[in-house]
């Protein structure tokens, strides 16, 4: 009965301070350690569809209580990006060109 009750009130937690939401591509560190997509929060668990279509249904003290490193919905994700260019080309005008582009994807 413990264990229900922890459950629950973690799974409250998860639900009000938007830890992780529905649709996250999330990574869970430390024991866990594997990705997937949240696909429900439930009181007493959620579901996680991990990368080969597995699902995966982990209890919410277990969530509450590891690392997760929230990949989706984050506004801002950084890149690398080498590309060559010939010496004669405008740098500047590449870069803004470049800018412009990702900017533009949805």
């Amino acid at each position: 009965m413990e264990t229900t009750i922890e459950n629950m009130m973690a799974g409250i937690m998860l639900m009000t301070n938007q830890k992780i939401k529905l649709g996250d591509y999330v990574q869970f560190l430390g024991s866990l350690n594997f990705m997937g997509t949240i696909e429900e929060i439930n009181i007493r668990y959620s579901v996680v569809r991990t990368i080969d279509k597995r699902r995966t249904i982990i209890p919410n003290t277990i969530i509450s209580s590891t690392p997760i490193k929230t990949l989706k919905s984050e506004t801002l994700i950084r890149g690398d990006l080498q590309i060559r260019l010939p010496r004669h080309i405008d740098i500047d005008q590449i870069k803004s060109l470049l800018i412009q582009t990702i900017n533009n994807i949805k």
